[in-house]
C-alpha cells in the first residue's frame, strides 16, 4: 500500500455522501466512518478517519521521517549517504544535511576523525602501528589496522637511548643490556634518562687520588681533591711513626726504659689498671679505671673495677620452684637442688595434694581429665577467600545494609574489604587444603532444644586413618586440643546457630576464630573476630553429611600487618612489601571491640566440605 505524500492530511480522502436529515435535535450525528479501513500499511504514520466526513487522514508518527517508501526514525542515516539523516523536525519527507563539521561515519575502519564536508564524509587516515618498530603494519578498511611481526632477531630502535643492543622478539623491540654510562670517574654519579640519555652529575662523594701519604679526600666539581697528609700515628709511644711515598705508613721500634722490642712493655696484667709511659723519662704510669673485669667468683655478676678492685653483685639464684633449694657455688654458678615431699602449688585449679617430688610439682589431676563428646562433623574440601564485596562472596559483618566493601566491587551490604588479597592468597589456600596442610573441620551439636553451636577447629586424621582419602572420604579426625577447653572439653570457637530446614545461620559480634594459613615452612596466624557463618546442610539417615557456605569476619589491620611481618619473605607469595602495600589502599571497615571507631578489616571465606567423624582430640 503506498505512504502519505507532503499533504498528508488530504491524502486517502474518502467520499460519502447520505440523504439529509431533516433538522432535528432528536437525531444523532451520522458516522461516516462505518465500514471505513484506513490502514495504509505504513509502520511510521498514524491513520484515523474523519467522523463527520468519512475521510481518512494519514499522518506521520513523532520523530520518524517516510522516504522513498520506506520509515527511518530521526537519527539514522541515508544507507549511502552518511552526511544525511532522518531529521523530522525539519523534514519528514525527504533526507536533511548534517551541519558542516559534523561527526559522521565513512563506515571505513582505514579513516579516523571523519567529519561532514561539503557534503561529504571526509575523515584522515589512520596511522596503524605508530611507536612498535618490530611490527609491519596494514590496514584493511573493513578491518582496520593488522600487523605482522618482523622476524626474530631484526636490529631495532626502541627511542630508548639507555637500551643497548635492541633486537626484534615476538614482535617488540627488546635488550637485556642497559647502558650504565659509566665515565670511570669516581667523582660523577652516572644515570640514563630515557628522555636525554646518560648524565653525569658531579658528587661530593669519599674518593682516593692513589697517594698513600695523603687521605680523606672528598670529591669536588669533578676531581678527587689533594686531602691532608695521612696521620700514621698508631699510638704506640714504642714505634717511630712516618709515611714514605711508596709503601705508605711505616712504624719503626725505637728503645726507651717503658719499651721492649715492638710493643709497650708497662702493662702490669692487672685489668683494674690502665699503663702508660711518660716519654720524657721512660717511666711507667698505672692509673686505676672502672672497665669491665672478672673477679673469678662465679656468684657474682656486673663485675667492675673499683679503686683496683674487681667486685660484682650477688647473683640472684631463686628460680621460681618452690621444689627445689637454690645455693651458689663460686665454681659453678647457680645450682638448684630438687626436694621431695614438701607442700607446693601446680597453679592447676583442678588439681589436689600438691607435693614436690624430684623438684617438681605434682598434684593428683584425676578430676582435671575430661573426654571430649562430639555432634555431627563435616571436613572443608575447599576453602577460598571471596573476591568481591557481591553476595555469595562475604557477608553483612556490620548489619548495615547501606555500606558495604570493597569500594566499587560491592552490594547489598557485603562486608569483603579484604579481598584485594584474594588473588595472592587463594593458590596458597588451595595447596594447603589438597596437601593436608590445612584440616578445617566444623561440628554441629544441639545445645538446647531448637538451639545449636556450631564449632570449628583444625584437626589431624587419627592414628588408625592413615591411608584414608581426606578428599573424598569419611575419615575419622583427631582435633587440636587448643579448640577444646582444658577443663570442660567444650569448644573454644563456637557459633550459636539457628537452623531452618536446611539453611544455617550463626556468630555475632563476641564469636572469635583462629585460624593459620600455611605458607612454606610457616603459618600466617590470626584470629577472626566477629564471625558469622550462612550456608546450607545436606542430610542423609539424619545425620549431617555435607556443607557450604560464607564465613565473615574482620581482623584489625595492625594484628594482620603484625602477622604478616612475622612470616619469612621466602614463604610469602610475593614480596613482604607489595602485600604490606595492598594493605595500605584499605581503610578499616569494622568496629571489632565496639568503641564506636572502625578497627579492623572484613573478610570472606566460602568454603564447603564432607562427611567426617571426629574421634577424639590430642
Amino acid at each position: 500500500m503506498g505512504g502519505p505524500d507532503e499533504n498528508d492530511v488530504s491524502q486517502g480522502e474518502l467520499d460519502h455522501t447520505e440523504d439529509a436529515a431533516p433538522e432535528s435535535q432528536d437525531v444523532a450525528p451520522i458516522d461516516r466512518c462505518e465500514g471505513i479501513d484506513c490502514d495504509d500499511g505504513v509502520s511510521c504514520t498514524v491513520d484515523s478517519c474523519d467522523p463527520s466526513s468519512g475521510v481518512c487522514v494519514w499522518v506521520l508518527s513523532e520523530d520518524h521521517c517516510f522516504i522513498g517508501g520506506a520509515c527511518y526514525s530521526a537519527g539514522d542515516a541515508h544507507p549511502n549517504d552518511p552526511c544525511r539523516q532522518c531529521d523530522a523536525a525539519r523534514e519528514g519527507l525527504a533526507w536533511s544535511a548534517l551541519a558542516e563539521g559534523a561527526a559522521c561515519d565513512d563506515t571505513d575502519a582505514c579513516t579516523t576523525g571523519e567529519q561532514c564536508t561539503s557534503g561529504l564524509c571526509l575523515g584522515e587516515a589512520l596511522v596503524c602501528g605508530e611507536g612498535e618498530p618490530c611490527l609491519q603494519w596494514t590496514c584493511d578498511s573493513a578491518a582496520g589496522c593488522e600487523s605482522m611481526a618482523l622476524e626474530d632477531g631484526a636490529l631495532c630502535d626502541d627511542d630508548n637511548p639507555c637500551t643497548l643492543d635492541t633486537l626484534c622478539a615476538a614482535g617488540a623491540c627488546t635488550s637485556d643490556i642497559i647502558d650504565t654510562c659509566d665515565d670511570g670517574n669516581p667523582c660523577t654519579d652516572d644515570a640514563c634518562e630515557p628522555a636525554s640519555g646518560c648524565t653525569h652529575t658531579f658528587n661530593e662523594a669519599p674518593c682516593d687520588d692513589g697517594q698513600p701519604c695523603t687521605s680523606d679526600h672528598v670529591c669536588s666539581e669533578g676531581v678527587c681533591s689533594e686531602g691532608e697528609p695521612t696521620d700514621c700515628d698508631d699510638g704506640d709511644i714504642c714505634t717511630i711513626d712516618f709515611c714514605d711515598d711508596i709503601a705508605g705508613c711505616v712504624h719503626l721500634p725505637t728503645q726507651n726504659a717503658c719499651c721492649t722490642g715492638e710493643g709497650a712493655g708497662c702493662d702490669d696484667g692487672d685489668p683494674c689498671t690502665t699503663a702508660s709511659c711518660d716519654e720524657s723519662t721512660g717511666e711507667c704510669i698505672q692509673t686505676p679505671n672502672t672497665e669491665t673485669c672478672d673477679d673469678g667468683d662465679a656468684c657474682t655478676t656486673g663485675d667492675v673495677c673499683s679503686e683496683l678492685n674487681c667486685l660484682g653483685t650477688p647473683l640472684d639464684c631463686d628460680d621460681g620452684n618452690p621444689c627445689t633449694d637454690d645455693l651458689c657455688s663460686p665454681v659453678d654458678g647457680c645450682v638448684h637442688v630438687p626436694q621431695d615431699g614438701g607442700p607446693c602449688d601446680d597453679n592447676l585449679a583442678c588439681t589436689t595434694g600438691d607435693v614436690c617430688s624430684a623438684g617438681e610439682c605434682i598434684g593428683d589431676a584425676s578430676e582435671c581429665a575430661c573426654t571430649p563428646e562430639f555432634g555431627d562433623a563435616v571436613k572443608a574440601t575447599f576453602i577460598e577467600m571471596g573476591a568481591t564485596g557481591l553476595p555469595g562472596e562475604g557477608l553483612n559483618l556490620d548489619g548495615d545494609g547501606d555500606t558495604c566493601s570493597p569500594e566499587g566491587d560491592c552490594s547489598d551490604g557485603i562486608d569483603n574489604s579484604l579481598s584485594i588479597l584474594a588473588g595472592i592468597a587463594n593458590e596458597s589456600i588451595a595447596d594447603a587444603v589438597a596437601t593436608g596442610d590445612l584440616n578445617f573441620l566444623i561440628e554441629l551439636r544441639e545445645s538446647a532444644p531448637g538451639a545449636f553451636l556450631l564449632s570449628a577447629y583444625t584437626a589431624e586424621l587419627a592414628p588408625e586413618e592413615e591411608s584414608c582419602d581426606v578428599t573424598s572420604e569419611t575419615c575419622n579426625w583427631w582435633v587440636d586440643a587448643s579448640f577444646l577447653d582444658e577443663e570442660t572439653c567444650m569448644p573454644v570457637a563456637a557459633l550459636n546457630a539457628t537452623i531452618d530446614g536446611t539453611s544455617i545461620v550463626g556468630g555475632g559480634p563476641d564469636a572469635v576464630l583462629p585460624f593459620a594459613l600455611p605458607l612454606g615452612d610457616s603459618a600466617l596466624t590470626v584470629s577472626l573476630t566477629n564471625l558469622q557463618f550462612q550456608g546450607e546442610l545436606v542430610y542423609t539417615d539424619g545425620q549431617v553429611s555435607s556443607f557450604s557456605g560464607v564465613f565473615g569476619g574482620a581482623v584489625p589491620k595492625t594484628t594482620l600487618e603484625a602477622a604478616i611481618n612475622s612470616v619469612p619473605d621466602e614463604d610469602l607469595p610475593l614480596p613482604k612489601a607489595a602485600i604490606l602495600g595492598f594493605m595500605g589502599l584499605l581503610e578499616n571497615d569494622i568496629d571489632s571491640d565496639g568503641d564506636g571507631t572502625k578497627d579492623a578489616l572484613s573478610l570472606g571465606l566460602k568454603v564447603s566440605g564432607i562427611d567426617a567423624m571426629l574421634t577424639g582430640s590430642q
